[in-house]
């Protein structure tokens, strides 16, 4: 027996963008019912999602064993690159300092917590710090929180003199100085 294959071209419905950023998706199906489909990433139902770069056709079987195709779909998956915050310089800050917090470069705009919106703030208000960019492709990132703290300045340190050594109180780092002169390398 000789079959007649003159299936209906069918159409496909796309729900939803073709062009979209990571983490988003796409839903492409069939409108028409057969009983089988094939599509070219290997699944076999009448929708599937789409999360991934690519070009994507199916094919239908009607109960006769006869088939037809679809035309290819493209869809197009933007990156979105990680939004971070760093600190540059001393950090935290102690009192009457200035922190600089940056993000990082691969977005066409900025927007911080605390309004400004470039790439590199200053501040000496501690608190939480945030933001959100976007890309030229339009896709949104959002990074950590960055806590910037104030700290206080340390206690005056207390000099006493043992023979011919001079001794500072306990602290984390050291630096002599000498009528207001720094002492190249006297940092114990």
């Amino acid at each position: 027996d000789i079959l007649e294959c003159n299936l209906e071209p069918f159409t496909l419905k796309i729900i939803g963008n073709l062009e979209f950023c990571l983490g988003d998706s796409v839903i492409i199906e069939v409108e028409q019912n057969y009983p089988n489909f094939v599509w070219n990433n290997g699944e076999t139902s009448k929708r599937i999602v789409v999360k991934e770069s690519g070009s994507f056709s199916v094919t239908a079987e009607d109960n006769t064993g006869c088939t037809t195709k679809s035309n290819s779909v493209t869809v197009e998956v933007y990156n979105v690159p990680e939004l971070a915050i760093n600190p540059v310089g001393k950090f935290p800050i102690c009192i009457g300092e200035e922190a600089t917090l940056t993000a990082n470069f691969g977005f066409k705009t900025y927007l911080w917590n605390n309004g400004e919106t470039t790439r590199r703030i200053v501040t000496s208000i501690p608190g939480e710090y945030y933001l959100s960019a976007v890309t030229s492709d339009g896709c949104v990132a959002y990074s950590d929180t960055l806590l910037v703290e104030v700290m206080p300045y340390p206690e005056k340190p207390i000099i006493s003199q043992n023979g011919n050594w001079l001794n500072s109180t306990e602290a984390i780092e050291y630096q002599w100085y000498k009528n207001d002169t720094l002492i190249e390398g006297a940092t114990n």
